[in-house]
């Protein structure tokens, strides 16, 4: 009954289950030390709590602790679980200030990711007990390197084994770069979305975002250059029309752009992960290299420009900045998929350790985009060239590009 309110409360069961099977994973930690004791629920004292979560600080397996902030993620939602389980037998103050288990609230305004149910809880207040150790800080997500990248790429290209494996995961490569989408948001692109941006002067790529509650993605619209969707095009109408109509046949398409070889069923985020892990092994990275990563390099790349455009000289600046100026809040939040500005402060400084001149203006942006664009499509078409690829594919996108772009450059 509490995940079916969970539900109830619009959180997400997309990826595999999404934020409620998170929340499940973490109360099965209060279950299993229920079972073991054989305590009920309700059977539980301000003791056996703070027992249970001194009992978390050792991982299952043994062979590591877990994290601070891991284990007040456990703790809050367990609390929240068995304040459910007394309202539901009628035990009002079963846990709360002076209660069996005694909590206090935590006014929090980042709390509301972690449960929000509109019904029986303030949607900023967390709850909070003495056993529960302070978070630790949160590790910095660092953007995946300009040479890791290539080296990627490279991997690519010499470790496919058929033409449209080589092309799909150049298109996936190329989305993660130049949207920033999250890896859940990626898979859920389909061909009508590509094919809607090549019509317009500015592209803009109708893309899904999720991270909204919910389990219905919405549209934001990024800036994506005109030669990459192209690049894009020539992925759907030449390397994935011929494996649906192989498989599941042009009468049942589906839509989804990234689709599986064999069988041209859409692709999962998980599916793309697990083929970015290969893909480093391949390229012999040391370092990390995951689809996240990407996202990191779009927001740090877009903040670099916004720190050029509007001459901030600090970090603080920037973000006093994002709070008053609500157009360029607005456009931000819109490409990044953001809801609220809290989420910006690692990007902030990242962009201000690696700061470049590197444009003069949001319009600016886009053709800096359009710039590096046409170099990159140039070097993708010179590796499929040597790689065996049809030389009139090529040479027919060359002159899409050529038309389509030639009047943004002179």
């Amino acid at each position: 009954m509490f995940l079916l309110e969970l539900f109830e409360s619009n959180l997400s069961i997309r990826g595999r289950g999404g934020s409620i099977l998170v929340y499940a994973s973490q109360i099965s930690h209060l279950v299993r030390y229920c079972y073991r004791n054989n305590i009920g629920f309700l059977d539980l004292t301000d003791n056996a709590f703070s027992q249970f979560v001194r009992g978390l600080n050792v991982a299952e397996n043994k062979a590591r602790t877990r994290a601070a902030r891991t284990i007040v993620a456990i703790g809050e939602i367990t609390l929240r679980f068995l304040s459910f389980v007394g309202h539901l037998h009628g035990q009002e103050n079963f846990v709360g200030p002076g209660g069996t288990i005694r909590t206090v609230w935590s006014s929090d305004q980042l709390a509301s990711r972690h449960y929000a149910p509109q019904q029986r809880f303030a949607s900023h207040q967390i709850f909070s007990h003495r056993s529960l150790p302070q978070p630790s800080p949160v590790k910095r997500g660092m953007p995946i390197s300009s040479a890791d990248v290539q080296r990627l790429r490279a991997a690519v290209i010499e470790h496919s084994a058929s033409g449209f494996l080589r092309m799909r995961r150049q298109v996936t490569m190329l989305l993660l770069e130049v949207t920033g989408g999250r890896i859940s948001e990626v898979v859920l692109l389909n061909v009508d979305h590509i094919k809607e941006a090549i019509k317009l002067a500015r592209p803009m790529l109708p893309f899904p975002t999720l991270k909204r509650g919910g389990n219905n993605a919405v549209l934001r619209h990024i800036p994506v250059a005109l030669p990459d969707l192209l690049f894009i095009d020539e992925y759907i109408r030449i390397h994935r029309r011929r494996i649906i109509r192989r498989t599941v046949g042009v009468g049942a398409d589906h839509g989804y752009l990234l689709v599986a070889e064999r069988g041209g069923r859409p692709l999962s985020g998980g599916y793309i992960g697990t083929e970015m892990s290969r893909l480093r092994s391949l390229a012999g990275l040391e370092g990390k290299a995951h689809c996240h990563m990407f996202r990191h390099r779009f927001i740090t790349k877009l903040f670099k420009q916004l720190i050029e455009i509007h001459k901030f000289e600090n970090p603080d600046a920037f973000r006093q900045a994002l709070f008053n100026l609500e157009g360029v809040r607005a456009q931000v939040m819109e490409w990044t998929g953001h809801r609220s500005l809290s989420g910006f402060s690692n990007y902030i400084h990242l962009a201000f350790e690696e700061h470049e001149a590197l444009a003069k203006s949001v319009e600016q942006f886009q053709d800096f985009q359009l710039t590096r664009s046409i170099g990159d499509t140039l070097t993708r078409m010179a590796s499929d060239l040597e790689a065996g690829a049809d030389p009139v594919a090529v040479a027919h996108l060359m002159q899409e590009i050529a038309r389509m772009v030639g009047p943004d450059l002179d």
